[in-house]
């Protein structure tokens, strides 16, 4: 591609529509100017030839006004205007935004009909890749909400069967208390009853009397009578 300003910021076709049109050049200008050009590349013994055989000290053109690089700079703008005109046509409104670069030797040696051929292809080229891209980061784009909506959905599944786990582990702790307590009370009734059965006091009811049933003989000695009452006591130890 050319390299220049121009290049990157092109004239608009109605802008180059304005200008005036310009004189042709002459054979003799071209001739001063590829002269130079040959002189200032080192070409010397060409550019003597060159200059004799053209008669360039007869031309009368001041070389002192012609700047270095002239007909490379006139080159360059010429292949810029070609360049211009290709990436132009009835449709187009915006150069600036659907700007297509062409190489130098594209220029040269084609027509501006098939330049024009050329910079229509590199532009759905373009739009091709815009639109690849566009679809790339959408499925990106896609992807990226599929894989949070995936971990989220995950974490929830992950946070549901821990609450699930330690509602079974709660579970379990307390059918273990309830059996603890159960052989608790268990346990406390059987002591209680066994103490029942061993300690009849232990149910509120008088302690039992010791009755003999073999007989005793008691002696006159041993017995004490006691005066004064309509009954008779007897007294024994």
């Amino acid at each position: 591609p050319t390299a220049s300003p121009h290049a990157a910021r092109p004239l608009h076709p109605a802008a180059l529509s304005r200008w005036p049109t310009m004189g042709a050049i002459t054979s003799a200008e071209l001739n001063f100017l590829v002269f130079r050009y040959l002189q200032e590349s080192g070409f010397v013994h060409a550019a003597f030839t060159l200059g004799y055989e053209a008669g360039i000290h007869k031309g009368g053109i001041d070389g002192n006004v012609v700047p270095p690089g002239a007909l490379i700079t006139i080159v360059q703008k010429g292949l810029q205007y070609i360049e211009l005109e290709a990436n132009t046509d009835e449709n187009d409104q915006e150069v600036e935004k659907d700007f297509a670069l062409l190489e130098p030797l594209e220029i040269i040696t084609k027509d501006v009909e098939e330049l024009q051929q050329i910079v229509k292809k590199r532009k759905r080229e373009r739009l091709q890749i815009d639109c690849d891209k566009d679809k790339g980061k959408a499925k990106e784009c896609i992807e990226e909400h599929e894989h949070r909506l995936g971990g989220e959905r995950e974490r929830e599944r992950h946070d549901k069967e821990k609450d699930q786990e330690m509602e079974r582990d709660r579970t379990e702790r307390d059918k273990v208390q309830e059996k603890e307590k159960e052989r608790e009370k268990q346990h406390t009734e059987h002591i209680d009853k066994v103490k029942h059965e061993e300690d009849p006091l232990a149910s509120g009811g008088p302690k039992p009397m010791d009755v003999s049933t073999t007989p005793h003989e008691i002696f006159s000695a041993d017995v004490t009578v006691l005066e004064g009452h309509s009954s008779e006591v007897s007294r024994f130890f």
